[in-house]
């Protein structure tokens, strides 16, 4: 029976791909109105974008390239100032003599 059906004759297959337009700068600038508009809000909504675009402000600060270097620099000065005072107690409080009598 197959062999004599000339009345449906099988249909061509379609593909339906639509061509897109990626526009990066366009995308990035949708981003920043969405992001102000946002923080522009009011209750408790605004106040964790606002905290939040604080957070990436500074990370954004952190991408100087010198930046880090003037922290490490920072962190290690702190870091001798206080061993210095430390050590300054600790000598005047057990004092010098105590390990050099025999």
């Amino acid at each position: 029976m197959a062999l004599f059906n000339f009345s449906k004759m099988p249909k061509h297959r379609s593909y339906d791909y639509l061509p897109r337009y990626w526009d990066p700068k366009k995308e990035e600038l949708e981003e920043r109105f969405r992001i102000a508009e946002q923080r522009s809000q009011s209750g408790a909504q605004g106040l964790k974008a606002r905290i939040a675009g604080g957070f990436r402000q500074r990370h954004s600060v952190a991408i100087d390239k010198g930046y880090r270097s003037r922290q490490v620099r920072r962190s290690n000065l702190t870091l001798f100032g206080i061993l210095v005072v430390l050590l300054y107690i600790f000598y005047k409080y057990f004092g010098l003599s105590h390990f050099l009598n025999f």
